[in-house]
């Protein structure tokens, strides 16, 4: 059955075992008598394959079962569950599991309720549960490493009996330092002494006894996955006060990263958001950056007017010149005793009467009444000049403003706007006659028709730009970025605020991408430190995961942790993520940031589930390298 040909074995440089022989027939009760250190849990590891020994050979065909020292009962798993356990992660049926289960408790004469954990039993029951949990293998040899260590005398004889009536058609290795007993019920008995095994008793008729097959040699295999969820589930269970702490913790650190990637998701739309909301933005500005003088690294440039070649490479068929020479864009008011810098910007419609209309940031800033609107009146004294004639004609504006519309802008990173009509200030400039110009060029010179000539292109009554409209200005600015680099500047308030928007988010990212990154890194370690606390205090799980399967099973234990622990992270992740949206938007509505809000991004969930489950897979499976190697070895191999 098993035989021992010349073993030695040591620790390091200390020799335990040296140079020793045996053999053990197919049933039986073997007693193995030493003092404490003598070696004897050291050689029974060496029967179960948990050791290796340093020389030697060691023959041994069977499927060997362990009783251990302390019983090694699973204290989150209730009784039968405990028994169950080698069936259950070899892949048997839970109700098959169950029923052997029952009949090998029976055999030890364990008569209390099965459904009581581990920490209700005596010494004796545990003992009694542990030998039922090897005997549901149908192992052909049970190894027995100190049972009644820690029992009293009545515990202990009642064992002994029991161990007894199992040796008449299996083979039982028992190693004890209980003298006088273990002679007693001993078929065999052997004492390790002076890294020596000697041979002290043989007192055994060798029967007719034919080994049973082990039930699993046959046995169906099932799906075991769903077992070590089972017992993830109950040790998370008995953790649940850290476990739900540490995935809430972790779940603050994902909702941080998930606001940020939300944000940075919905800067197009917020962009747009805004945008959108200004009165004429589908009106542009168009100019010309020619060189005038290049000295070495130095450059003076100079806006003009864009060629009309230009403008038909643009696709700009119809344009209009700038007025803001005579109504500037930029312009201070005062009305109701308040101050304020105004924008004035032209509707490019059919309109042609004075009629005007303000923003929201207009009414703000000089706080007029919605059922109080008024005119406003505007004085301009401006100089008509250019380098093509040497007289100047002096002339005054006078502009009266009728405010018939408000338009909600809004109101973050705008300005008290007028809109007013292109049309009106057009017609009120375009026949003003130019008294001196006229006599100089001895013709009736109207201003129309300097705005009209390009000879005049360079003065600056033609505020060396053009006014265009376009439903398609993506399309202008591709044309405008492959055709004409950076020679051609196209600006509007909605390009700028979009400029400004975007230098602000750009500024942020640095401060952004340090932030993720520490987010990340406190994931990663929170996630270390959590799989390996898991690991290191469910380590008896995983070593008789490797006693009753084979080692890559654990992995299997590992999946399940990590599939657990993170669905529980997840749900708290979206709920956190939930509830954070909805408080920055909260705060955003209370600073009238409204336009701000975020909507609900499920990209940025998924992206951060993935993210979380990529890492979770890294570090549910590098703490259990360390465990593996650590811990699992010391949990078998009892102390000698």
């Amino acid at each position: 059955m098993i035989e021992f040909k010349n073993v030695s074995f040591s620790y390091s440089k200390n020799k335990i075992l040296d140079d020793i022989s045996c053999k053990f027939n197919d049933s039986g009760l073997v007693v193995i008598l030493g003092k404490s250190g003598s070696g004897k849990s050291t050689f029974l590891s060496l029967i179960n394959s948990t050791l290796k020994p340093d020389s030697g050979k060691i023959i041994n065909n069977n499927k060997i079962t362990t009783v251990f020292q302390n019983s090694l009962l699973i204290d989150y798993l209730t009784v039968i569950e405990n028994v169950m356990f080698p069936l259950l992660i070899k892949g048997y049926e839970y109700n098959e599991a169950k029923k052997i289960a029952k009949e090998k408790l029976k055999e030890v004469n364990f008569e209390i309720d099965d459904n009581k954990l581990p920490r209700f039993l005596s010494g004796g029951e545990k003992m009694r549960v542990s030998l039922a949990r090897a005997l549901v293998l149908e192992s052909n040899v049970i190894i027995l490493d100190e049972p009644t260590g820690q029992l009293d005398d009545r515990s202990s004889l009642s064992l002994y009996s029991l161990f007894k009536k199992l040796s008449k058609n299996k083979l039982l290795i028992l190693v004890t330092h209980d003298e006088e007993n273990g002679k007693k019920i001993a078929d065999y008995l052997y004492k390790l002494k002076d890294k020596k095994l000697i041979l002290e008793k043989e007192n055994y008729k060798t029967n007719t006894f034919k080994a049973i097959q082990n039930k699993d040699d046959n046995y169906k295999k099932k799906n075991t996955l769903k077992y070590y969820l089972l017992f993830t589930l109950k040790y998370l269970k008995s953790k649940k006060v850290r476990v739900i702490i540490s995935s809430i913790f972790l779940s603050i650190l994902l909702s941080f990263l998930y606001l940020g990637l939300n944000l940075k998701f919905s800067m197009n739309s917020i962009t747009k958001k805004v945008t959108d909301s200004y009165y004429n933005n589908n009106i542009y500005k168009i100019q010309y950056k020619k060189t005038i003088k290049k000295d070495n690294n130095l450059s003076l440039d100079k806006y003009i007017i864009p060629s009309s070649d230009i403008l038909k490479d643009l696709k700009i068929n119809k344009f209009y010149y700038s007025l803001s020479y005579f109504l500037p864009e930029n312009y201070s008011l005062k009305i109701n005793s308040k101050e304020s810098n105004v924008t004035f910007l032209p509707l490019l419609n059919d309109k042609n009467d004075n009629s005007v209309t303000i923003n929201s940031s207009f009414i703000k800033a000089f706080e007029i009444k919605e059922n109080n609107l008024r005119n406003i009146n505007l004085q301009r004294d401006i100089q008509i000049a250019s380098n093509s004639f040497k007289s100047k004609d002096d002339i005054s504006l006078d502009f009266n403003f009728k405010i018939t519309n408000i338009y909600n802008e809004i109101e973050v990173f705008n300005t008290p706007t007028i809109y007013y009509n292109y049309n009106f200030i057009f017609n009120i400039i375009k026949d003003i006659h130019l008294e001196n110009i006229s006599k100089e060029l001895d013709q009736d010179t109207y201003l129309s028709s300097l705005l009209e000539d390009s000879n005049f292109d360079l003065d600056n009554f033609k505020s060396n730009e053009l006014l265009f409209k376009s439903d398609n200005i993506e399309k202008i600015l591709s044309l405008n970025d492959s055709t004409y680099k950076n020679r051609i500047i196209i600006s509007s308030k909605k390009l700028s605020f979009e400029e400004s928007f975007k230098n602000i988010f750009e500024a942020m990212q640095d401060a952004f991408l340090l932030f993720l990154s520490l987010s990340l890194l406190s994931v990663i370690a929170f996630n270390l430190l959590s799989f390996y606390s898991l690991y290191d205090e469910n380590v008896r799980l995983f070593a008789l995961i490797q006693c009753f399967s084979t080692r890559k099973n654990i992995y299997k234990e590992a999946i399940s942790n990590m599939v657990i622990f993170l669905s529980i992270s997840i749900l708290f992740f979206i709920i956190f993520s939930i509830i954070f949206n909805n408080l920055v938007n909260f705060i955003l509505i209370k600073m009238n940031l409204s336009f701000f809000k975020l909507n609900f991004s499920l990209k940025a969930i998924l992206l951060v589930s993935s993210l979380i489950f990529l890492i979770s897979l890294l570090t549910s499976s590098v703490p259990l390298r360390r465990v593996n190697k650590s811990k699992i070895k010391n949990e078998l191999v009892g102390e000698d």
